[in-house]
């Protein structure tokens, strides 16, 4: 039995681990190919491709979205792009096509509900709030199990404090870089920069390490005069 942790719910530590191994780590990878898209609506468009998954957890449902570059006026966008996205077995995937607008959240054109089994790319019509046919995309969505290397130690879980929140990008390239970056703090500066940037470092180093001591010999016989 599962029983769901309500939303503002203050949890123990023990209560927190517990519910975390009930909702367990993603072991699954969404990659979605977003190709193009034929858009019915009047007026001049600006689209891009939200993709937004769900699952149901005992922490609530747990969202993750991802969403592609702008295509200024066109209703023929083509946007060639791919996303990957770590998800549970029983994730949901929502497709959105949207009409960007500068400063101002989107206009939703049309949305369809992806089946997660379904790899090749093919048409799907997206229908807009009334339910009626707005246009077509064309993409592909295909899951796969993630590797032992890439399956996290605990459940992807996001903890808000009353004080402060942090919106996070749970894109798994981005979660790559990310892990490469905090890799990267532990080591000391010289060791950050690439390595064809290092020599020239280490060489500005040196040399002002012996200007230091070149300028503290000339001063040494002043400072012991009479």
């Amino acid at each position: 039995h599962s029983e769901p942790v309500s939303t503002g719910a203050l949890l123990a530590q023990s209560e927190f681990v517990a519910a975390a191994k009930r909702v367990g780590p993603c072991t699954r990878l969404l990659e979605l190919d977003v190709y193009e898209a034929v858009i019915s609506r009047a007026g001049t468009t600006h689209p891009y491709v939200r993709c937004v998954t769900e699952t149901v957890t005992p922490f609530g449902v747990s969202v993750k979205r991802v969403e592609s570059g702008v295509r200024k006026y066109t209703k023929r966008p083509h946007f060639d792009e791919r996303f990957e996205l770590k998800v549970y077995a029983n994730t949901t995937c929502c497709v959105h096509v949207l009409h960007h607008r500068r400063g101002l959240d989107g206009i939703t054109i049309g949305r369809v509900e992806l089946r997660l089994s379904e790899g090749a790319p093919r048409w799907h019509t997206i229908l807009d709030g009334r339910n009626r046919p707005a246009g077509r995309v064309r993409l592909a969505a295909r899951t796969s199990a993630l590797p032992p290397s890439r399956v996290a130690a605990s459940a992807e879980v996001t903890v808000v404090a009353d004080t402060f929140c942090h919106l996070y990008v749970l894109a798994a390239a981005a979660q790559e870089d990310l892990r490469r970056y905090m890799r990267a703090m532990r080591l000391p500066l010289a060791k950050r920069l690439p390595a064809d940037a290092r020599a020239d470092v280490a060489m500005k180093r040196d040399r002002a390490l012996a200007k230091a001591r070149n300028v503290a010999a000339a001063i040494r016989p002043l400072a012991s005069a009479p």
